[in-house]
């Protein structure tokens, strides 16, 4: 049987994932791409449903770990937000979140501060997971890391890496502080250089958000503020690059000491 009506109640459900207070609600979201259904198949990722139009399956297969159901070509542009879809799309179940890992000696976390940019968020993910962080601590007023602009962005690092919904950073940064981590902000208006930093032991960077960066509220919570040397005439970075700049700094720091 194919499905070739919007009116169906699996399409419905699957539209309105496009919500995040459905997403919420039903603790789900969607996976876009071939390579991210594949990516979730590889790490063994619970899918509830894989959606697809005959031609896919025909090239892909049925075997996903999940019950496939046929949707008609002409309807499969609604059901997903990306320009070109692939034919392609599945629920997945978001996980019941874990518990803030354990400080270690080599503890690597990312603090996100009210980061708004779908794109900045997904980019940060993935660029995190390269550099072997610990998690992801999204504090209050950042993007929903499962809108599908940002599960696409991450490339398949949201199956990797734990990203935290953290309501109450601020706490959060100050119990990490007070177990050894230098929690270090990364601001324009520091004097001091990221290069000149001991980064061997544990860190969390602590990223603002894009137009305003970190609040006076969060500096507070910072241990160190640090400036990016940038000698040419741009006033500042977009907050991905920021973090991926921080990040594989330590990961160089903690490779020469090896």
């Amino acid at each position: 049987m194919i499905l070739a009506s919007l009116q169906n109640p699996k399409l419905k459900h699957v539209r309105a994932l496009h919500s995040r207070k459905e997403r919420q609600k039903h603790a789900s979201f969607l996976l876009e791409t071939t390579r991210l259904v594949e990516e979730a198949r590889l790490w063994s990722w619970p899918l509830v449903e894989v959606f697809a139009t005959p031609s896919w399956v025909e090239r892909h297969g049925s075997d996903w770990n999940a019950p496939v159901t046929l949707v008609a070509e002409t309807l499969f542009s609604q059901l997903v937000t990306t320009e070109t879809p692939e034919g392609i799309v599945a629920i997945a179940r978001i996980p019941e979140e874990p518990a803030v890992p354990a400080l270690a000696p080599d503890s690597l976390f990312v603090a996100l501060d009210a980061l708004q940019d779908p794109g900045n968020l997904g980019t940060i993910i993935r660029t995190a997971d390269a550099a072997g962080a610990t998690a992801i601590l999204a504090g209050k007023g950042t993007v929903d890391p499962y809108s599908p602009k940002v599960v696409r962005s991450t490339m398949g690092s949201l199956f990797h890496l734990p990203v935290l919904g953290i309501s109450d950073l601020y706490p959060m940064l100050d119990q990490l502080s007070a177990a050894g981590a230098s929690v270090i902000a990364a601001s324009l208006g520091s004097d001091r250089s990221l290069y000149d930093l001991d980064l061997s032991g544990p860190v969390v960077w602590l990223i603002g958000n894009e137009s305003q960066g970190l609040s006076p509220e969060a500096l507070e919570h910072a241990t160190i503020e640090i400036r990016i040397p940038m000698p040419g005439r741009a006033e500042s970075l977009n907050a991905a690059v920021a973090a991926a700049v921080c990040l594989f700094e330590t990961v160089r720091q903690r490779a020469s000491s090896c």
